[in-house]
């Protein structure tokens, strides 16, 4: 594997090299971190594909730059649906109030309760909008998990289980 800097067209792109890649792979990451990962493959092939997706590339970076990350004070305040919430709304009631019974000092006590929080807020959210598709797609399922997850979410499996 080697990893090298490529400038083109006032983009700054790192270039990954793997060996045992079959395809290439463009992505920008939040931060606008270009990242091209390839086979072992010719500079002019390189060249080529930036010049093909610079339009893209071009486009998620205009993404990236008009949605800033949003940030949140954890003691103050919490995130739903893309919007910031006072801890002492009512949409954050029940977080507020177990909230109350903890040390707060210790953050990974007060970010358990923000996943039990998330967690126990997608179930009501959730299931019900599951039923309502479920029936009219007339699709059935034997069981919804709520699971901690960064990438795979959303997923069934053949016995019927929502992830």
């Amino acid at each position: 594997m080697s990893i090298n800097e490529i400038n083109f067209n006032n983009l700054r792109i790192i270039h990954v090299c793997k060996v045992n890649l079959k395809n290439s792979y463009i992505s920008v990451k939040k931060n606008g971190e270009i990242t091209l990962k390839t086979p072992k493959v010719s500079n002019d092939f390189i060249q080529k594909l930036l010049r093909d997706r610079e339009s893209w590339i071009r486009k998620q970076l205009n993404i990236v730059e008009n949605n800033p990350p949003k940030s949140v004070n954890i003691q103050d305040e919490v995130l739903l649906f893309g919007e910031i919430f006072s801890i002492d709304s009512t949409e954050a009631i029940e977080l507020r109030e177990a909230l109350e019974k903890i040390d707060i000092s210790n953050i990974s006590n007060v970010l358990k309760n923000y996943d039990k929080f998330y967690k126990k807020y997608a179930q009501s959210y959730i299931i019900p909008r599951v039923e309502h598709y479920s029936y009219i797609m007339n699709l059935s399922y034997s069981e919804i998990k709520f699971r901690k997850m960064r990438s795979r979410w959303g997923s069934c499996s053949s016995r019927g289980v929502i992830t």
